[in-house]
C-alpha cells in the first residue's frame, strides 16, 4: 500500500508544465525511421529525432516497437533495434513519458517518415503469412464474403470456433459455393474483393487453391460487372 502511495505522491510532484513541452517536443519533432537489410535476411530498425529533445531531470522518454512490445529503449540518438523481421518494422513509433521509477505519465504514438532498403514490401509479406495454407485461404474467403469484413475478428477465429460457427455469424460448414451464390445474387461488391485478392496472390506467385480456381470460375462474371 506504501508503495502505491509513493507512486501516486511521485507522479503529483511532476510538474504538468513539464510534461506538456516534453510531449510538444515529441510530436512537434520530424521523426525518422530506417530500416536496413542484414545478411540473415531480417534487418536493423534505426530511428532518430529531427531536433533536440530536452528532458526534465524527473523524466524520460522510452521508445517502442509497435509490432514487437517488450523492446523498449531509452531515448537516445539514435535508437537501433537489430534483428528485426520485416513484418514488425512500422512507421508508428510508440513513446512513453515515464518517472525514473516507471511510472507511467503519457502514452504516445508517433508518425515518422519510414525508409526500407530494396523497397516496402511488408504488405505483401503479410498477406502471404497470412494466408499461408489452403484452410487460411478458405477461411479468408469467408471473410471476404461479409458485409462488412474485420481482419481482427478473422485473426481471432483460428483460436475461437464454436459448434461450427465463426465470425460474423457466418455457419463455416456451409459450402463456398452456396456463398458465392448469396454474395452473386445480393452482394457482387463481395466478388470483387475476392477478384482482387486473387489477382494479388497471383502477382505474388502464392498458391490458389485448385478447386477454388475451377469453381471461381463460375462466378468471375459477377466480379467483373458481365454477368
Amino acid at each position: 500500500m506504501r508503495k502505491c502511495e509513493r507512486s501516486e505522491n511521485e507522479k503529483e510532484k511532476i510538474d504538468k508544465q513539464l510534461v506538456r513541452q516534453l510531449k510538444h517536443e515529441l510530436i512537434s519533432a520530424d521523426w525518422m525511421a530506417e530500416a536496413k537489410f542484414q545478411d540473415d535476411e531480417k534487418y536493423s530498425y534505426f530511428v532518430r529525432a529531427s531536433q533536440d529533445i530536452h528532458l526534465p531531470k524527473d523524466l524520460k522518454v522510452m521508445v517502442g516497437l509497435l509490432c514487437s512490445p517488450g523492446f523498449d529503449q531509452v531515448f537516445s540518438e539514435p535508437l537501433i533495434w537489430k534483428d528485426i523481421e520485416l513484418a514488425h518494422i512500422s512507421s508508428l513509433i510508440p513513446v512513453k513519458i515515464m518517472t525514473h521509477t516507471d511510472e507511467i505519465i503519457e502514452r504516445l504514438v508517433i508518425q515518422s517518415e519510414l525508409c526500407i532498403e530494396g523497397g516496402d514490401s511488408r504488405e505483401d509479406l503479410v498477406l502471404k503469412q497470412l494466408i499461408n495454407s489452403e484452410d487460411k485461404f478458405l477461411n479468408y474467403i469467408r471473410l471476404l464474403l461479409q458485409n462488412e469484413p474485420d481482419k481482427e475478428k478473422w485473426m481471432a477465429m483460428e483460436k475461437t470456433m464454436v459448434n461450427g460457427r465463426g465470425i460474423g455469424g457466418l455457419d463455416w460448414k456451409m459450402p463456398i459455393f452456396e456463398q458465392l451464390m448469396i454474395a452473386a445474387s445480393r452482394y457482387p461488391e463481395q466478388l470483387k474483393r475476392i477478384d482482387q485478392l486473387l489477382k494479388k496472390l497471383e502477382d505474388l506467385d502464392s498458391i490458389i487453391p485448385k478447386e477454388f480456381l475451377e469453381l471461381w470460375g463460375q462466378f468471375s462474371v459477377f466480379a467483373e460487372g458481365k454477368a
